[in-house]
């Protein structure tokens, strides 16, 4: 590749998976995010960029800027290099990226930018590149089911008292879906007005039509839930992206915790990724004592019950320097 790299700003659209394996390796990563978090995050900045080779893009990333910081909406931000690139080229597009984002953080008045990477014994490229330009990096563990197993071994991973209370669900609440394949908007808007009765939080319109859409494209799936006596009382959506099923959103009511609510329609959702063919469930952050409220870290506690396995993802905080 030639030494001759430049930067253009990237507009919203798709990438040849072959290409950028990781551009949509996640929907808190990919097109998913980058389609809904405008709607809670309108301040942000999108200065997504491509670093472009004599042959085309050779880097991807999806980044914003706001205040002190860029980042991505306030996650990682997220870069993606051409796969089959010569290790050489790797690093030139790699170096070209970082002193972008470092020109933007000047420009904007940032001191940091937050990147995502890999945990790895010895460190890839990316935090190499970063721990060179004296970056600090945090680790965050997130709570991930193998949905390569079969279901029985799936479920001998449940925590044990779980079971009985999964049963009761099965018995008690009936689960309608919403997708692709049955889009019924009546149901779907349901969903809105019980998320802000249960969370205290409401959320705009166009907030709520970025979920329909990914419903209605096959990338989102809603599952309501009714006890006997026709009262609503669960209801969660799960967004795929590449081979993981995300546990986007999950509310129950509160005024009936004395029933346990939650398990069989995370439980079912879990078995509804694998029918789908997804390889990883993922059921969000498991935050430790300095990064979550206690409401976060109990929610935590109830979704390890559903697998015990634990992946860490790395965040690399890199200065900006003048």
């Amino acid at each position: 590749m030639s030494n001759a790299l430049t930067i253009e700003d990237l507009e919203p659209g798709p990438f040849a998976a072959a290409d950028f394996p990781d551009w949509e390796s996640h929907p808190l990563s990919g097109g998913f995010a980058h389609r809904l978090y405008p709607t809670v995050a309108p301040d942000h900045v999108d200065r997504s960029f491509q670093v472009l080779g004599p042959n085309g893009p050779v880097l991807l990333a999806r980044c914003t800027t706001y205040k002190d910081e860029v980042s991505f909406y306030g996650l990682p931000l997220v870069m993606a290099i051409r796969a089959g690139l010569e290790p050489k080229d790797r690093r030139k597009a790699l170096m070209a990226a970082l002193d972008h984002l470092n020109a933007l953080g000047l420009e904007v008045g940032a001191d940091h930018a937050v990147i995502g990477g890999a945990v790895c014994a010895e460190a890839d490229l990316l935090g190499a590149s970063c721990i060179d330009r004296q970056a600090k990096g945090e680790t965050r563990a997130w709570i991930v089911a193998d949905l390569a197993q079969d279901p029985t071994l799936l479920k001998r991973d449940v925590r044990d008292s779980y079971r009985s209370l999964i049963n009761w669900g099965e018995r008690n609440i009936t689960l309608r879906m919403v997708n692709k394949d049955t889009p019924n908007r009546a149901d779907f808007d349901l969903f809105p007005a019980f998320f802000a009765k249960i969370s205290g939080r409401e959320r705009g319109g166009d907030y709520w039509e970025v979920y329909w859409r990914e419903i209605v494209s096959g990338q989102a799936e809603l599952m309501l839930g009714w006890l006997e006596d026709g009262s609503l009382v669960s209801g969660s959506i799960v967004v795929g992206t590449g081979e993981t099923a995300y546990y986007a959103s999950g509310v129950y009511a509160r005024d009936q915790f004395d029933k346990p609510l939650g398990h069989w329609p995370l439980w079912r959702a879990m078995l509804r990724a694998q029918e789908l063919g997804y390889r990883w469930f993922d059921a969000g952050e498991n935050p430790d004592r300095w990064h979550g409220t206690d409401k976060e870290i109990s929610i935590a506690f109830f979704k390890r019950g559903f697998s015990s396995r634990r992946i860490l993802r790395m965040r690399w905080i890199l200065p900006i320097s003048s």
